[in-house]
């Protein structure tokens, strides 16, 4: 890659150790929070292949995923992957308000 800080300069060996230690494969449930402009997200959906499920949590207003289209990956291997922000993340765990009286 010509520009190796738009990928936080994460190298090739050391996206297919993180890879292997996660154990990603077909049919898995992954959560990823990618800061390499989408490098180890496009990685995980190449490697789930289409089946499985994909959260990728982002910081700010849009997802940064500049690398998953690099990548060219097919329609069918994007379709597990969905994005959501990490401030909701918050949200999710707030408990419940009490219900009101009778």
């Amino acid at each position: 890659h010509k520009e190796p800080a738009k990928t936080c300069y994460l190298r090739e060996d050391a996206m297919a150790r993180m890879l292997t230690l996660s154990n990603v494969q077909p049919g898995s449930r992954a959560l990823v929070v990618d800061s390499s402009n989408g490098m180890m997200l496009g990685a995980v959906a190449e490697r789930v292949g289409g089946t499985g499920t994909i959260a990728a949590g982002y910081n700010g207003i849009q997802p940064s995923v500049d690398a998953v289209r690099w990548l060219n990956l097919a329609d069918e291997v994007l379709q597990p992957l969905f994005h959501f922000p990490l401030s909701e993340i918050g949200a999710m765990s707030a408990p419940s308000p009490a219900p009101a009286p009778a």
